[in-house]
Formats: structure tokens, sequence, C-alpha cells
């Protein structure tokens, strides 16, 4: 698929109908996501044909995109009962059923709730950790105890050093590569916002998760046999549809149905405005338009 149909199939996809300031709810728009994909799936080739998770799903942009890219299955993970609402709603606008499943959870406290959730990927735009210290390195711990290939994350330019020296040093990553540059306008969705728009440089990450981590993981999954007592959503989504029901599971096994169009069973907190794009591989991007 070239990156001019992504685009042009992502456009109609719906932001967060009221964005919630301690999740960092801002949406990811096509411009951004279908780019942001479009250089995973031009520079390893990692999305066709395998398993993928989206961490902090939001409203599903990074997911319908996987799932357009040829993905065999997508579980998509979010805290918020609404997003994952508005992302059931997205994902019923495509004629033909997309391979996505969600999940509500805690994506911080995954490796205790859903300790055996595993995908070839995992792909996600975590908070930045403006609203909680942290948020990004513990997204991304998560990202490791799932991943048995590869992370690919965003995250703030000015961590780059911090991020590839913990991503080595404390999660067990074989590698750690940033594949493009993002910069983009973070848009004025908060009433506390002032100003129109905030540029913002963002990394996306490539990890390819190493023996160490494997290793840990498999610790942890004996480890993790029962969940702490976290703060999961009170409630699940409830609103119909003319298309059908499907389900949305709340980890620890309880689905309660919602819109179809989905195979369900087993954030993001993202970001959107304008974005310009800079990939190492220039010419794989021309090329895709």
């Amino acid at each position: 698929m070239k990156l001019k149909e992504l685009h042009a199939l992502m456009q109609d996809i719906a932001p967060f109908s009221c964005p919630k300031v301690d999740l960092e709810q801002y949406p990811t728009g096509p411009h951004l996501a279908s780019r942001l994909l479009f250089a995973v799936d031009s520079s390893h080739d990692e999305l066709a044909g395998r398993t993928v998770v989206d961490l902090g799903c939001g409203t599903a942009m990074l997911s319908i995109g996987a799932a357009l890219l040829g993905s065999r299955h997508v579980t998509a993970v979010d805290i918020d009962p609404d997003a994952l609402e508005v992302a059931a709603d997205n994902v019923a606008q495509f004629e033909d059923p997309l391979p996505i499943d969600f999940i509500l959870a805690d994506v911080r406290y995954l490796s205790h709730q859903l300790p055996r959730l595993r995908a070839d990927v995992v792909i996600m735009n975590p908070p930045f950790g403006t609203k909680q210290k942290g948020a990004d390195l513990a997204f991304l711990r998560s990202a490791f105890s799932v991943a048995t290939t590869a992370v690919y994350s965003l995250h703030k330019s000015s961590t780059r050093e911090f991020i590839a020296k913990t991503a080595k040093r404390d999660l067990g990553a074989r590698s750690a590569e940033v594949l493009a540059q993002l910069r983009y306008d973070l848009p004025a969705t908060m009433k506390f916002h002032r100003q129109k728009s905030v540029d913002i440089e963002v990394d996306l990450w490539r990890f390819e998760v190493g023996e160490a981590a494997a290793s840990r993981r498999s610790v942890e999954t004996e480890v993790c046999s029962s969940p702490p007592i976290a703060t999961p959503p009170a409630s699940l989504p409830t609103r119909g549809s003319a298309r059908g029901q499907h389900a949305i599971r709340r980890a620890g096994g309880h689905q309660h149905h919602h819109h179809d169009a989905v195979r369900c069973g087993a954030r993001q907190a993202g970001r959107s405005g304008r974005e310009e794009l800079e990939v190492e591989s220039d010419e794989a991007v021309k090329e895709g338009e």
C-alpha cells in the first residue's frame, strides 16, 4: 500500500470526543500516523502478517493503520472506556472487518493484569510524562514485557540519550535506533492551553527485543500470578450501534458487548497537529507517495 492511499483511508478516524488532561490525550492525526506506520513498514517490514499490540491505543489510529498495512491481528489496549468507545466506532466505519480486539486495562500494570499477553510487535505513542512523571518509561517497560521481536515508540527528542541507555541497560534491548524525527504542532485541546499550538520534537524509536528481555519476561510471567490492586476504569462503554455488537474485554476476562466489525477477545494518549516527518530513508517515503 502506498503512503497516499494509507493516509486517505485514515482521514475519517475520529479523535477523542472529550480529551482527558491526566491521560495526556492529544489525538494522533492521520498525517502523523500514516507516515509513522509507513516508516515502520518500509524500514523493517514488521507489520504485514505479524501480531501487533497497540499500548494506550486511544481512538485506535495506530491500530487501524497497522491492520490496513496487513497485520494479522492487533490487540488495542487502553485504560479509558470512553476512548475505547470512540475506537470501536472508528473500526466499525470500515466495510471490511479489521482484525482488531480491544482490552480495557492499565498499561502500567500490564505484566500483572495480562502476564501472558504477547505479540510480535508493539507500537505506541505513550504519554510524555508531563502529568504523570515516568509514564513514558512505564509504557516502555510494559512494551518490553509484551513484544517478542520489536517495539516502536515515540519519545521526546530531548530524552534521546536517556531513552537509549534505559532501553539497553535496564530493559534488555538488543538495539535502540531512531528511525525518524517528527516535528509537529501540539494543538490547544485543553482549557488551560493559552497558545494555539506548541512545536515539539519527537523521535520514532525501534527497539529490538533481546534475550535478556525475554528471560526477564519469563520470570515476570511466573511471579505475576495475580494482579495488584490498581485503578481500573469503573465502567465499560454502553452505547449501541446499528452495525451490531462486539466485546471490549476488561483485563481479567469480563466482556462487555459493543459495536461489531471487530473480532474481540484477547495510548495513546496520542498527539497530532501539522506534523512534518523527517525519515532517514526519504526515498522510501517518496516512492510510497
